[in-house]
């Protein structure tokens, strides 16, 4: 059984595109090699198969070492929400939920 840490934290965040471009950027392989935990030009795994019971795996490639970040898809439900597990391996045992979710606006999305 995994351990979860108990720390919270909230964010906001507004974005000018529709809400499936931000659910696609969370969950295709091709954008989260992008930003998530990653740039491209260190990125050297980047996969995703969004849906429950699924897994999502990032390695970076930055100073000589490799950072994986790894976890499972818990809830999929495009464009509105995503939960999902982030866990480290090398580092702890610690897996933390991820929790998205994203709100149509007239400009745009929020998440």
């Amino acid at each position: 059984m995994a351990k979860t840490s108990i720390t919270t934290l909230n964010m906001k965040r507004k974005f000018n595109v529709p809400a499936e471009k931000v659910f696609d950027a969370w969950t295709k392989a091709d954008t989260i090699k992008k930003w998530m935990f990653t740039m491209e030009h260190t990125n050297k795994v980047a996969k995703s198969n969004p849906r429950v019971g699924g897994t999502w795996e990032v390695v970076d490639h930055r100073d000589g070492k490799d950072y994986r970040a790894i976890g499972e898809y818990k809830l999929v439900e495009p464009p509105a929400k995503l939960i999902f597990t982030f866990k480290m391996p090398q580092f702890s045992d610690l897996e933390d939920d991820i929790t998205v979710e994203i709100e149509s606006l007239e400009s745009g999305c929020e998440m």
